[in-house]
């Protein structure tokens, strides 16, 4: 019976230890499989993470394009340059801003009076005030031509570091901006770079005002020629308009895309000099066209413009330049090339326009310019006036005797402006009544030398320091803006 006993006392154990190893079995299993789902559900959800990380950056660059755009004003105020400017670039990137005074000048006149960085704020907007270097700016300044330029240059510089998506931006754009397309669009490769670089810039000129509104305008080229950078070259130009101020030169060429043209004018072919120091540049645009003005002092018959370009024009495709027309220009030929020195192995490029005006015999120390149907007869106060008088010199009342003769052999009639001018040294009160003054004497004199001074109608005025012509930042420039001038209308 004992024996009995213990055999069914150790079949109950062994049963009891079986159940027991089943059910740790049975648990084990169990946190395995919440173990594994737990790993799923991380690895879902950093998948997740990435997936939305793609998406964000897809989105980003589905809303962007390389085709940039701008769109805006920029205005000059009494602060400074207010720039009021949409585009369709990413938060966050820097925009550079410069301006420059006499931009048609080249980088040889051309200078950088102001400039600053702006960023893209949402919905692609670039606003902000660029401060002027200058208090007296719109003073020191007043009529000159000024460039506002905004630019936009991928790089790493142009995409802060803690911009999202910094290095897919360089990458969408380009780091040297090659991917970079549309009007916006100016390459540059100077001689010794390998590669071009690519930047989208947004220009306008417009004079030194306060008040005056800079518009942002959409580029427009045309359809380059057939022979578009043939080493047979030829260049075409005509003279688009005249101002009181400047000449108007449009042209076309089958010269290769950022090759600089420079311009200047000449009296005729005696003169000695230019009447401009330094000539005025253009870049031959995409469609192998140009633009150009070129400032001139007066008009006179035998003048001309002369339009030129040679290897060391510092041109802004300097390289592809010289790949195609070679070091010294050897390679080009066509009837606008010639030697650039008597003996010399380099060549340039050289165009020639007449200006033939049709009122070219005015009178001596006398200079003509012309806008439109008014002409101007600009009378300079070193003939006209002792330095700081307002009274006639001798030579004054010879020369305003020989425009009353030259007005009566024209047989001009009507209306007579005589406008007197200063520089801006010295103050309102001084120049004012001293321009008033000048415009009043010749007025009188004018009257007395005129055969029937019943045949015009005369307007006379003084402007002080506020209308010049030339700047008065150097010894020249505010010697032509001392002046009286006088104007009269004229058939075309």
């Amino acid at each position: 019976m004992r024996v009995l006993l213990t055999l069914l006392f150790v079949l109950l154990f062994v049963a009891s230890c079986n159940d027991e190893t089943e059910v740790a079995e049975t648990d084990e299993e169990l946190l395995t499989e919440r173990i594994e789902e737990q790993d799923v559900e991380l690895e879902t959800e950093e998948i997740a993470d990435m997936n939305q990380v793609e998406v964000k950056s897809k989105e980003q660059e589905e809303q962007l394009s390389t085709d940039v755009r701008f769109d805006g004003d920029m205005t000059l105020t009494e602060a400074g340059i207010e720039v009021d400017v949409i585009s369709n670039l990413p938060v966050g990137a820097k925009i550079d801003f410069r301006a420059y005074i006499d931009p048609y000048g080249g980088y040889v006149v051309s200078q950088i009076v102001t400039k600053g960085d702006l960023t893209v704020e949402e919905g692609g907007v670039i606003h902000g005030t660029i401060p002027y270097r200058q208090d007296d700016f719109v003073e020191r300044y007043r009529n000159e031509p000024i460039e506002l330029e905004l630019k936009f240059r991928p790089s790493s510089s142009t995409f802060p570091v803690h911009l999202e998506n910094r290095d897919e931006l360089l990458r969408f754009y380009g780091e040297e901006g090659e991917h970079l397309e549309g009007p916006f669009v100016v390459e540059t490769q100077k001689y010794d770079l390998e590669k071009p670089s690519f930047v989208a810039a947004a220009s306008v000129i417009g004079p030194v005002r306060e008040g005056e509104v800079f518009t942002i305008e959409e580029p427009v080229y045309s359809e380059p020629p057939a022979d578009y950078g043939d080493t047979n070259v030829w260049m075409e130009a005509e003279i688009a308009d005249i101002d009181h101020r400047y000449i108007y030169i449009e042209g076309s060429s089958n010269l290769l895309y950022g090759t600089s043209i420079y311009g200047n004018i000449k009296s005729s072919e005696e003169s000695r000099f230019y009447q401009n120091q330094f000539s005025y540049k253009t870049v031959i645009e995409r469609g192998g066209t140009f633009s150009m003005l070129v400032e001139y002092e007066s008009l006179t018959d035998e003048g001309f413009i002369r339009l030129y370009t040679h290897p060391g024009s510092n041109h802004p495709r300097g390289k592809v330049v010289r790949d195609t027309y070679g070091e010294e220009f050897e390679k080009i030929e066509g009837d606008i090339v010639k030697p650039r020195y008597d003996g010399g192995t380099e060549q340039m490029i050289e165009l020639i326009i007449p200006l033939n005006p049709e009122y070219e015999d005015t009178p001596d120390d006398v200079d003509v310019t012309k806008d439109g149907d008014e002409m101007k007869l600009i009378l300079s106060d070193e003939i006209l006036f002792e330095f700081g008088k307002s009274d006639l010199t001798r030579d004054g009342e010879r020369v305003i005797r020989e425009v009353a003769a030259w007005l009566k052999e024209k047989e001009y009639r009507g209306l007579l402006k005589i406008y007197g001018h200063t520089d801006n040294v010295g103050g309102d009160d001084i120049n004012q009544p001293l321009s008033e003054d000048r415009a009043e004497n010749v007025y009188e004199m004018l009257r007395t030398f005129l055969s029937d001074p019943s045949a015009y109608e005369f307007e006379v005025e003084g402007f002080g320091k506020y209308e010049p012509i030339a700047s008065n930042e150097t010894d020249e420039g505010r010697q032509r803006n001392r002046r009286v001038e006088v104007l009269l209308q004229v058939e075309e």
